[in-house]
C-alpha cells in the first residue's frame, strides 16, 4: 500500500511553523488528512465531510488554507503540489499491476527476458519508485562519514548526479545539494532495482544519472527539467525508467555512462 510522505525538514518549513503558530491542531489535521488521501487514493483532495470524520474543526482546515499547505477546491480541499511529493492514483495502480505481472511470470517459471521475444537491457526495466519511502532515517554511515541505504552510499548518488551534470555541461548541478533524503530516496531505488534484476548497483545509478541529463529525450536535453525540484527527480526517474533502459543500451547511451561512471 502506499505511505503518506513527510519531509524531516516539515518541522522547519515556514508554512508550517504559521500554522503551528496560529492553530497548531491543524498540523494534526494535515497528517492524518495526508494518511487518508493516500490510502483512498485521492490524489490530495479532501472532502469537507471528511475534517470533521478526522476529528477535527473547520477552522483547523482554513489554517492549512490560509497558511498555503492547503488550497480550497470543489467538495473540499486540496493538497499543495501532492503530485510532486506523493506517489499519485495512476502511479500506485500501474506499480500494482506491475506487481501482479511480475508475480504472475514468477509463478508461472516465465523468465522476463524471454516475455514476446523482449531482452533486458543494459538494467532491466520496472519502477524506480518503491512501494514504501525511504526515509532519512535509517541512513547508515559509511566510511567517510557520509550516509548509506542499501549499500549504496549517498555520496556516490551526490557524485554521479554532479558528474552527469558537468558532462552535460550544465549550470544547474547544485539543484540537488543538501537534499540527503532524496538522495536516500534514490540511493534505496536503485539498490531495489539493482537487486530484484541482478545487476550492478553502480552500473544503474550511472545509466540513470547518463539518462537523465545526457539522453537527447531525457528531461534536461529535452527541454523538461532544466532546473529539477528534488522532489521530482525520482518521479521523472520512474515515469521513463524503460526508455531509460534502453537509451543506455545503444551506442550513444553506452559512451553517456561511461563517462558519468569515470
Amino acid at each position: 500500500m502506499p505511505w503518506f510522505k513527510v519531509d524531516d525538514r516539515l518541522h522547519a518549513h515556514p508554512k508550517a511553523q504559521d500554522v503551528v503558530d496560529s492553530r497548531p491542531s491543524a498540523m494534526g489535521l494535515w497528517a492524518l488528512a495526508g494518511s487518508w488521501c493516500a490510502a483512498m487514493l485521492t490524489d490530495g483532495l479532501v472532502p469537507k465531510r471528511q475534517v470533521s470524520r478526522l476529528g477535527f474543526k473547520p477552522a483547523d482546515a482554513r489554517a492549512l488554507v490560509d497558511c498555503g499547505l492547503w488550497h480550497e477546491a470543489e467538495g473540499g480541499y486540496q493538497f499543495h503540489d501532492w503530485q510532486e511529493y506523493q506517489p499519485t492514483r495512476e502511479q500506485v495502480e500501474g506499480e500494482r499491476t506491475a506487481a501482479r505481472e511480475r508475480m504472475r511470470r514468477k509463478r508461472s517459471g516465465e523468465h522476463p527476458s524471454n516475455r514476446s521475444g523482449e531482452q533486458t537491457q543494459n538494467f532491466a526495466v520496472g519502477s524506480l519508485t518503491p512501494s514504501r519511502p525511504v526515509p532519512t532515517r535509517p541512513v547508515e554511515e559509511d566510511g567517510d562519514g557520509g550516509g548509506c541505504v542499501n549499500g549504496i552510499s549517498l555520496s556516490a548518488v551526490s557524485l554521479a548526479w554532479h558528474k552527469a551534470a558537468q558532462v552535460a555541461g550544465s549550470t544547474a548541478v547544485h539543484a540537488l545539494d543538501g537534499w540527503r533524503s532524496d538522495y536516500a530516496t534514490i540511493a534505496g531505488a536503485v539498490a531495489g532495482e539493482a537487486s530484484r534484476h541482478g545487476v550492478d548497483s553502480r552500473k544503474v545509478l550511472c545509466a540513470v544519472m547518463a539518462w537523465f541529463w545526457l539522453a537527447p529525450d531525457g528531461p534536461v536535453q529535452a527541454g523538461r527539467s532544466k532546473r529539477p525540484k528534488p522532489s521530482t527527480l525520482s518521479k521523472l526517474i520512474s515515469d521513463d525508467i524503460e526508455r531509460a533502459a534502453e537509451w543506455s543500451g545503444t551506442p550513444a547511451g553506452v559512451e553517456a555512462v561511461q563517462a558519468v561512471a569515470t
